[in-house]
């Protein structure tokens, strides 16, 4: 069986207003170098001891970072994708299973009636001798 193992990312959610500060820098970046070449603003988590500091890193869109990192997110758009769709699948199959029970449903509750119906004659004709017995009890 071959399964590929997928590395472990830690995926750690940046501030608001880190991620307003370099958003307003990634477009004035953008908007300044429209002839050039575009460039996207990575936040860069570093720790210096018990400390956290962001800093921005400005990267080409044709670096390899910048590749690896479209690519990485385009495949786990297609894995969502994927698992989106085969979800669907099998509740839609649920349903259709459901609506064949529901159609053969009433099959069995016909049946059920008919042996009810019997029960109840037979219930009925048991009451009758009931009645002829307790009428010779009194008539005693």
């Amino acid at each position: 069986m071959t399964e590929t193992i997928k590395p472990q990312s830690i995926d750690i959610p940046v501030p608001v207003d880190i991620k307003k500060m370099h958003t307003n820098d990634n477009e004035e970046l953008v908007k300044s170098k429209m002839g050039e070449i575009s460039m996207i603003n990575f936040v860069l988590l570093t720790k210096k001891g018990h400390k956290q500091h962001y800093r921005s890193l400005v990267v080409p869109v044709d670096s390899e970072l910048a590749i690896n990192f479209k690519s990485g997110k385009e495949a786990e758009r297609a894995e969502k994708e994927c698992v989106k769709q085969l979800t669907l699948d099998m509740n839609q199959r649920l349903e259709e299973e459901n609506y064949q029970e529901m159609l053969a449903q009433p099959q069995k509750i016909n049946s059920s009636i008919h042996q009810n119906e019997e029960r109840y004659t037979r219930q009925q004709r048991g009451s009758s001798c009931a009645e002829f017995i307790l009428n010779s009890i009194k008539a005693k």
